[in-house]
């Protein structure tokens, strides 16, 4: 099977269908890394703005098209799952931007590039988390030359990646949840099996249970800049801080981060050798 730039575009569509019907739900479950219900809405609107960009594109080639996505999920990406999921995007590109039309091997290979790309972006990378199920995602096309049956595979084995490695996260564990960003994973996975003409049934009501969330105090907070060193000098400066993600994309760095001091944050980064090109962040 052959893939072009209008299955990745329906692939896209139905991923923000699936997200935008069940946004909500994946909110409910939002307690890690903290307790402030936006997953599902961060996920969406990433989505979203990615979807507002290709829409009216007419394009013919699968690298081309990428670099669409992916530019408009480092520019909108927020939280957590938002970020790494906007890099995975990234590494997908980086993976396929030379190819007009990509068979199974070199979306396996793409995937495997996009799954090491936002895991290495991650300072403190957890298993059973949005990582564990794009890993099972990567998993289930390794072996595999069918596409529909590998994503069907995908999706039972993070489910299960999911519910096994929540026990390793005290937030997980203790609310008796998996983890949003790796639900909503594994729906856009079943967006994209839907896109095929294909579906598996997900018995959401096993996953999904209202949580009491109690406000802790402090911001998420998004930073786009365009840099010209080496990363590796921010990250040392930013790795006292929560839920640090960073990574290089082209000419720009991706910064996420969770602080209760927006101020300093931005003081730190105008310091440093690069041009901020945008801020964004929500109270937790």
């Amino acid at each position: 099977m052959e893939l072009y730039a209008f299955h990745l575009k329906a692939f896209m569509y139905n991923a923000l269908q699936i997200i935008e019907k069940y946004k909500n739900k994946i909110n409910t479950i939002n307690v890690f890394p903290v307790s402030d219900g936006d997953t599902g809405t961060n996920i969406y609107l990433t989505l979203k703005k990615i979807w507002e960009r290709i829409e009216n594109l007419e394009i013919n080639h699968v690298g081309n098209l990428l670099k669409h996505i992916s530019e408009a999920a480092i520019e909108n990406a927020q939280g957590n799952s938002g970020n790494i999921l906007a890099l995975f995007f990234y590494g997908l590109y980086e993976g396929l931007k030379d190819k007009e039309k990509i068979t199974i091997k070199d979306l396996r290979e793409a995937v495997k590039i996009a799954n090491d790309y936002a895991r290495s972006a991650v300072a403190n990378p957890k298993e059973g988390t949005i990582l564990s199920a794009m890993k099972a995602f990567y998993l289930s096309l390794k072996n595999n030359n069918d596409l529909t049956k590998s994503i069907k595979l995908g999706i039972k084995k993070g489910l299960r990646e999911l519910k096994e490695k929540a026990k390793y996260i005290k937030e997980l564990r203790e609310n008796k949840v998996i983890d949003a960003g790796g639900l909503a994973f594994i729906l856009m996975l079943k967006g994209w099996l839907k896109s095929l003409g294909e579906d598996i049934k997900i018995s959401l009501d096993k996953y999904i249970k209202e949580i009491d969330k109690r406000k802790i105090g402090g911001y998420c907070i998004n930073i786009l800049a365009i840099v010209n060193e080496d990363i590796e000098k921010i990250k040392n400066i930013l790795k006292k801080y929560d839920s640090l993600i960073i990574k290089k994309v082209g000419d720009k760095v991706k910064i996420h981060l969770h602080h209760n001091n927006i101020d300093e944050v931005i003081k730190i980064i105008e310091g440093l050798e690069v041009k901020v090109i945008n801020v964004k962040y929500s109270e937790f």
